[in-house]
């Protein structure tokens, strides 16, 4: 009698295990940092109220950048936590760029849409006390209360910034030549995939290249661009990549 065996490196590509474990191992950080920005923009507006007046959201303008750094430093993580095991265990380097794909958009989706409650609830706190709740205007959204429209723009921003953080892991992990050299490739997908809605999150870039009005539409567009560049750039960089013994 002859018993058949599967390597686990033939398993299919679009089976997800990788990438729900991901998710729902990541889900109560992503859940914990929404709580730690909650609780400053909290004190923030505690002092702008004690101090002097509050005529804006502060929630917009933590929004437009803290969380994309963030995400591009778990991307940096992903890789170098996750690639080793990944590999260690028998998947292939295309199993893990498929998955971690997934994760992103998942992940990405999960944050924009408490994002989002962010919006809603401190426009609730402004119009409680009678505070203007004003947004940056070059949104896809106009209104705080915009739950769908704010869930969209991040949903467009966040996943270039992980993809950009993955990419930037995978150069560096390769040598320290190929890093240098990615660094301003992943600077332009930032610039690039948030320049149409107010986003791009780099410091001074925000500045020197404000925000253009342009359609929600076209500004979706160019993100899914720019990540689907930011996914062929990190499977170039991960298809050969070699495996050190030790992730440092």
């Amino acid at each position: 009698m002859t018993t058949r065996t599967t390597r686990p490196s033939q398993a299919a590509p679009w089976r997800l295990p990788m990438a729900v474990l991901l998710l729902f191992s990541h889900l109560p950080m992503v859940a914990a940092f929404w709580a730690l920005l909650v609780a400053v923009v909290g004190l923030i507006i505690l002092g702008m109220h004690t101090f002097g007046t509050v005529s804006a959201s502060v929630w917009d303008d933590l929004a437009s950048g803290f969380p994309q750094w963030a995400l591009l430093g778990t991307g940096v993580v992903m890789l170098r936590v996750f690639l080793p095991m990944h590999v260690g265990h028998g998947r292939t380097r295309r199993e893990f760029t498929w998955h971690t794909t997934l994760f992103i958009v998942a992940f990405t989706g999960a944050l924009a849409v408490l994002l989002a409650a962010g919006y809603w609830l401190e426009k609730a706190l402004y119009g409680a006390v009678g505070w203007p709740h004003m947004i940056d205007p070059h949104r896809f959204f106009t209104d705080g209360g915009q739950f769908g429209l704010i869930v969209w723009e991040f949903w467009c921003v966040l996943p270039v910034w992980m993809i950009s953080g993955v990419c930037l892991s995978a150069a560096f992990y390769r040598s320290v030549n190929i890093g240098l050299a990615v660094v301003p490739v992943a600077l332009l997908f930032a610039v690039f995939g948030g320049s149409g809605n107010g986003t791009i999150g780099v410091p001074f870039v925000d500045t020197a290249l404000p925000a253009q009005d342009v359609s929600g539409l076209a500004s979706s567009a160019l993100s899914a661009a720019v990540f689907a560049l930011g996914v062929a750039l990190a499977w170039a960089l991960i298809r050969d990549i070699p495996i050190r013994s030790k992730a440092l």
